[in-house]
C-alpha cells in the first residue's frame, strides 16, 4: 500500500476546468496515451511555483547594490579560480 505525502486539494472554476480538460485532452491526442487530469493540473502548479520562484529571484537580485554584486562576482571568480588549481 502507497502513503501520499503533500496531498493538495484543487478548487478550480468552471473556466479553469475547461482550460485544464482541453489540455489534457490535447496530451492524449499528441502522445495517444490516457493523461489524469490531476497530473496536468499538478504540472501547471509546478510550472506557476517555479515562475514564481524565478520572478523573486530576479527581485532580489535587482534589489542587490552594484558593490555588493561586484564583491559577490569577485568572490564566486576566487573560488572558481582555487578550485580549477585545486587548492
Amino acid at each position: 500500500m502507497s502513503r501520499k505525502n503533500n496531498v493538495v486539494t484543487v478548487r478550480l472554476t468552471d473556466e479553469q476546468l475547461k482550460v485544464f480538460t482541453d489540455w489534457k485532452e490535447k496530451l492524449e491526442g499528441d502522445l495517444g496515451i490516457d493523461v489524469p487530469l490531476g497530473a496536468v493540473i499538478r504540472r501547471a502548479l509546478d510550472g506557476a511555483i517555479q515562475m514564481y520562484n524565478q520572478r523573486m529571484d530576479h527581485e532580489i537580485q535587482a534589489e542587490i547594490n552594484p558593490d555588493e554584486r561586484a564583491a559577490r562576482t569577485q568572490g564566486a571568480n576566487a573560488y572558481i579560480s582555487d578550485y580549477k588549481e585545486g587548492k
